[in-house]
C-alpha cells in the first residue's frame, strides 16, 4: 500500500521562491473520522491542521486571514454522506469568490455520494478572510481527509 507523505514546513518554504521572506500555507481537515452534520448557510469546520505556516489559519474559526498581500491558491473539497445535491462556496470577506455544485449519482440503489472539489487562485490584500461555506445542502458530511481547505501564499506582492 503507497502512503501519502503530507509536506513538512521545509518542503513548503523551499518551494515559495517568489515570496521572500514571507511565507504562508496551510492544510486542514473536518476533524472527525465518520459524520459532522452541517446545517445549510453554515460555514465547514476545520479543526485539525497538518500544517500552518504563518499562523493565518484559525482552527476555532475555521477562517483563514491573509498575513500578506499577494497571490493565493486555495483548495477544497467537500464529501456529503448523502447524494443530495450540495453547492459550496470559499467566501472573502462574505462574499463568495467560488462555488461548487454537486449533485448525488443514482446507482439503482438509491443516491451515492459524491464529492465536490474546486480550485481557485485569488489575489489578497493583508487581512482578507476566507473560509468554506455550505451555500445549500444540509446534512451530515465526511470528515478527516475526505473534507479539507487548503491555501498557499504564491507570490507576495
Amino acid at each position: 500500500m503507497r502512503q501519502l507523505r503530507v509536506l513538512g514546513t521545509d518542503t513548503v518554504n523551499q518551494s515559495c521562491t517568489r515570496c521572500g521572506s514571507k511565507r504562508s500555507a496551510f492544510l486542514a481537515q473536518a476533524d472527525k473520522g465518520r459524520y459532522t452534520y452541517y446545517p445549510g448557510f453554515s460555514r465547514l469546520v476545520f479543526r485539525k491542521v497538518l500544517f500552518n505556516i504563518g499562523s493565518g489559519y484559525n482552527p476555532e474559526t475555521s477562517v483563514f486571514t491573509a498575513p500578506y498581500a499577494g497571490v493565493y491558491i486555495f483548495s477544497y473539497q467537500v464529501f456529503p454522506a448523502f447524494g443530495n445535491y450540495v453547492r459550496v462556496d470559499i467566501k472573502r470577506n462574505g462574499e463568495t469568490l467560488l462555488r461548487s455544485r454537486m449533485l448525488g449519482i443514482e446507482d439503482g440503489n438509491g443516491k451515492s455520494p459524491v464529492s465536490t472539489a474546486a480550485s481557485v487562485t485569488a489575489h489578497a490584500q493583508h487581512g482578507d478572510q476566507f473560509w468554506l461555506e455550505i451555500a445549500e445542502g444540509a446534512g451530515n458530511y465526511w470528515g478527516l481527509y475526505h473534507t479539507f481547505f487548503s491555501g498557499t501564499l504564491v507570490s507576495a506582492d
